[in-house]
């Protein structure tokens, strides 16, 4: 697997918005909150960008980047759900990223696309769209050390911690694939007009043995 170099030059923004951690920490060796003050007031230029943050998966400090103002769109919006898609930095990625936003997510605010592997090959996408969750870390599949996990728990910690939690909209976290057609509508009715119950749904999908 290729490592990423992180360019010298990449320089501090004047404006730097990096909130505080997420994830379970319950089993870690350290507390979070002493280890998030700690990165937090060590940051390197890399990481001092003006939408990094930090997330623990597992005891794994994560690194990444998701557009605030997208953040607060959602959060200040009347979506009930934000829907995570999970995808590759490179590859076939771009070209289904792009067929995604030309057909069932085209005009909606709260589909977000889960990449990691090089800030060099998303950055200028990640301006131009704002609808990328950028994790600093190499794009791998491999059964025995696949990142697909992080990115799954990755997008459900985050967007619970950041928007979930302080929306009066947001309800639902939906993950699904960039090879996969989500028919939004029926999603929506599915999971708001169903039955569940006066507790509702902690957890809606299909489950393998």
């Amino acid at each position: 697997q290729q490592q990423h170099r992180r360019p010298e030059s990449d320089s501090v923004p004047s404006h730097v918005n990096v909130e505080s951690g997420t994830g379970s920490w319950a089993n870690c060796s350290s507390p979070k909150e002493s280890t998030w003050e700690e990165r937090k007031h060590h940051l390197t230029r890399w990481e001092n960008h003006r939408d990094s943050a930090y997330t623990s998966i597992s005891c794994t400090n994560i690194h990444y980047r998701i557009p605030g103002r997208s953040l607060h769109d959602i959060k200040f919006s009347e979506q009930t759900m934000v829907i995570g898609v999970l995808s590759g930095a490179s590859g076939e990625g771009p070209h289904r990223r792009r067929n995604i936003r030309s057909t069932w997510a085209s005009g909606r605010s709260n589909v977000l696309f889960v990449v990691a592997g090089p800030w060099s090959q998303i950055e200028e996408e990640y301006a131009k769209h704002g609808d990328l969750l950028w994790l600093d870390m190499d794009e791998i599949y491999l059964t025995e050390i696949s990142h697909l996990t992080f990115k799954t728990e990755s997008f459900f910690s985050i967007l619970y911690e950041r928007v979930v939690s302080k929306s009066e909209s947001v309800q639902y976290l939906f993950k699904t694939d960039d090879d996969s057609y989500v028919a939004l509508e029926k999603l929506y009715h599915v999971l708001l007009k169903g039955n569940w119950g006066d507790d509702g749904l902690d957890y809606w999908g299909k489950c393998m043995a």
